[in-house]
């Protein structure tokens, strides 16, 4: 039951955050150096922190899958259109 209660806050806490977004709205992410606008469909990624090292830029690409699969479970799109990762 944990995992499904993980998965459903998951869900929750990414349509949370979408809501409180105006359209055209951004949403960053200190962590990894990525920031999002919002679309009508979730968030598309509009720039990224230069990375410092290699790691770090493997590092923000992780963190970019991992938000577009928690995302996609709230049915919210999260596209790199300005192919700003690669």
């Amino acid at each position: 039951m944990s995992a499904l209660n993980d998965m459903r806050q998951s869900i929750a806490w990414s349509q949370n955050l979408w809501d409180s977004i105006k359209l055209n709205g951004v949403w960053g992410v200190p962590r990894s150096g990525l920031l999002f606008r919002k679309t009508p469909a979730g968030f598309n990624l509009v720039d990224v922190a230069r990375p410092t090292s290699e790691s770090f830029q493997v590092y923000q690409k992780q963190d970019y899958e991992c938000i577009v699969k928690h995302f996609a479970l709230a049915s919210l799109e999260v596209t790199d259109s300005g192919h700003l990762l690669g």
